[in-house]
């Protein structure tokens, strides 16, 4: 027999976590008389619950500090950078690139020196290409009068980008020697099969680069 006077559970949940205890004087009358704690509060009047998030926030030192709604809280007034909304500019990289385009001189511009185009007077109309990793995607602007932007066409596109030229590679490449060697050099050589894609970014790269020269 021992002497602790109640018995302690917690739950520590994948999202919330919450605990119960139960008197060992209040058991022998009634084993069904469990306690847990009626009100996590979230830090305002409108969240009571019976667990808290399974948040735990810890120093640089990486000592407890806090749990639950208090770790969410106090995370929340340390991830904030003291930038005002009148200084923050939250901009898609369509938005800045054909801003940034507004300032490069025409004579740089491949395909402007006969026609003359430029993307300075208002009422340009011109497409915006963002060729990236995964997907390539196609906006369309006008220029304004009042040096603004209108977007004729939202951004839109497929995946299309570089890792598709990749995927088309690793097809090929199992079609030559096999899916089965394929496995096997992933397993046992995974430094040299990185390597082997390294090298194939770099034969992109070349490829690009003379097909433009020519």
């Amino acid at each position: 027999m021992t002497n602790h006077i109640l018995v302690a559970a917690v739950d520590f949940g994948t999202t919330y976590s919450g605990y119960a205890f139960s008197f060992r004087h209040e058991f022998k009358d009634d084993p069904l008389k469990i306690h847990a704690n009626q009100a996590w509060n979230a830090g305002g009047r409108s969240l009571l619950s019976l667990k808290t998030p399974t948040c735990l926030l810890l120093n640089n030192n990486k000592e407890f500090v806090a749990f639950g709604y208090d770790a969410e809280n106090m995370f929340s007034d340390i991830v904030m950078e003291g930038i005002s909304e009148n200084n923050l500019k939250i901009a898609l990289e369509p938005e800045a690139a054909s801003i940034h385009s507004q300032y490069l001189p025409t004579k740089k511009l491949i395909g402007t020196e006969k026609q003359g185009f430029t993307m300075t007077e208002p009422g340009t109309k011109y497409m915006v290409v963002d060729l990236g990793g995964g997907t390539a995607d196609i906006t369309v602007h006008k220029k304004l009068s009042n040096g603004g932007l209108e977007e004729l066409k939202h951004a839109t596109g497929n995946d299309c980008g570089g890792t598709s030229v990749d995927g088309h590679f690793f097809q090929i490449l199992t079609q030559i020697v096999g899916g089965p060697l394929i496995k096997v050099f992933q397993e046992e050589d995974p430094e040299g099969y990185l390597d082997l894609f390294r090298e194939f970014e770099v034969v992109k790269e070349q490829y690009t680069r003379v097909k433009q020269e020519r």
